[in-house]
């Protein structure tokens, strides 16, 4: 198991990468008798479409499709994924990328044994796949070839299929945190449910095991991923901080020490007092700076006379800078939080979420907090699409949903993939959505593509 540090470092060296992306695949006799050539999830050649939506008649094979791409790009040991590939019906399956390598399985039969092809940049390399007499793929020197080699694209892929099973190559859900950990936290949230009313007992008892449960997790990994930002941002902060109270330092052992520069002069203290109050009441609601004084800085520079106001000047100017610094710095995960914060509040209108960096996620309705458990099948839903959305930003993402407009109403539906878009906007993450809604595939014509069978 890897710890927390080599993960970290792992997934957010992958950030500004290369983008490789899945741009096209094809699968020939699905089941037999289904053929669908070229389904293109890009709007062009070298364009990646952010949001692909692959749609059809109930049989077309959606799901069947997600599973594959799934199992078949899944660098993951021991989690039968050349068995699902034995066990589906089809001929052969051809998943094609933007650098113009390929990805092909290939079978003699619709069952059974077949080989994993590698090609692009003119090399090629073919790897067996042997199924044991009970139809199983076991332990092999190929699948060990294999998994190697699918590492090599430096791909996170998840998986949420129709019955919110979720499997995933991402280190948050697999390895990040221990069982030990997320159970206590879940148990503690199903510990507050046994004193609520008998609906949400009911709610408790349908569901499943702990360690099933992937939205304590993901929600963790959002605390971790967010600390772990504030801390090594915040640390650029106090430098560049530091240089600001250098400067003090050499200005006062010069000749002009108690002069102020021309620029300086100009600065309107009270003004920028107000500007930075302002600026800085989401960072300090975030938990990523601590209040300031900013009132009584305002009071004292007020009753101060004209002498005086340049001395308290010389003194609050590199505390601005230095508070400027920080606050530039830590931007970025600032602006993260208020998006994570935006657009979970989009469905919650009768909740208030919130996210603090020592406190994590919050949620509250008019009786107060809101535990994880306590929310709609649709919310918890949410919950984990967006964060998973969120945490898709530190690496290159293939994020596959089946029917995500599952126990979400038409207004969520249509605000589902805008969501989803802005949490990994300017990222190389990739969404594959199988969809029946139209709310769904109408606000995403030009990636929406129908499985017809092709003769």
């Amino acid at each position: 198991m890897e710890n927390r540090k080599t993960v970290s470092k792992r997934r957010q060296g992958s950030t500004h990468d290369a983008a490789t992306y899945v741009k096209s695949f094809t699968v020939e006799k699905l089941f037999g008798e289904l053929s669908y050539r070229n389904i293109s999830l890009a709007h062009s050649a070298n364009q990646l479409s952010p949001i692909a939506v692959i749609h059809g008649d109930n049989g077309t094979g959606k799901t069947t499709i997600l599973k594959l791409l799934y199992a078949v790009l899944s660098p993951t040991t021991n989690r039968g994924h050349r068995t699902l590939i034995a066990e589906t019906p089809f001929e052969s399956l051809c998943i094609e990328f933007s650098d113009d390598t390929k990805i092909n399985i290939e079978k003699k039969e619709l069952y059974g044994s077949y080989s994993y092809v590698f090609s692009g940049t003119g090399t090629s390399k073919r790897l067996h796949v042997k199924t044991s007499s009970d139809g199983r793929v076991k332990s092999q020197e190929s699948i060990e070839q294999i998994e190697n080699r699918l590492k090599e694209k430096n791909l996170d892929i998840l998986f949420v299929d129709h019955e919110r099973t979720v499997q995933s190559t991402f280190s948050f859900i697999s390895d990040i945190f221990d069982d030990e950990t997320t159970s206590e936290r879940w148990a503690l949230y199903h510990q507050d449910l046994l004193e609520l009313d008998t609906p949400q007992r009911r709610l408790l008892r349908k569901s499943q095991r702990l360690d099933d449960e992937p939205l304590p997790k993901i929600v963790d990994a959002v605390e971790y991923w967010f600390r772990t930002m504030s801390f090594q941002q915040g640390n650029m902060g106090e430098q560049n901080a530091s240089a600001v109270y250098l400067e003090i330092i050499n200005a006062l052992v010069s000749q002009t020490s108690n002069k102020l520069d021309d620029n300086k002069a100009k600065i309107d203290i009270r003004m920028t007092l107000q500007n930075l109050e302002e600026t800085t009441k989401s960072y300090i609601n975030h938990g990523l700076l601590s209040e300031y004084p900013f009132d009584k800085m305002h009071s004292i520079y007020d009753k101060a006379n004209p002498n005086q106001k340049k001395q308290v000047k010389k003194v609050l100017l590199p505390f601005i800078q230095s508070i400027q610094s920080r606050v530039s710095a830590l931007k970025e995960v600032n602006d993260l939080i208020s998006i994570y914060e935006t657009e979970l509040g989009r469905y919650m209108s009768l909740k208030k979420c919130t996210y603090h960096i020592l406190k994590g996620l919050e949620i509250r309705g008019k009786k107060g907090r809101i535990t994880l458990p306590m929310l709609s099948s649709g919310e918890q839903q949410l919950v984990f699409l967006l964060s998973a959305a969120l945490l898709s930003r530190s690496s290159r993402s293939l994020i596959l949903i089946d029917e995500p407009e599952l126990s979400l109403n038409y207004k969520w539906q249509r605000l589902l993939a805008s969501s989803l878009s802005q949490l990994s906007s300017g990222t190389n993450t990739q969404y594959v959505l199988a969809s029946h809604s139209i709310e769904i595939i109408s606000r995403h014509v030009d990636s929406a593509y129908e499985l017809k069978v092709e003769n």
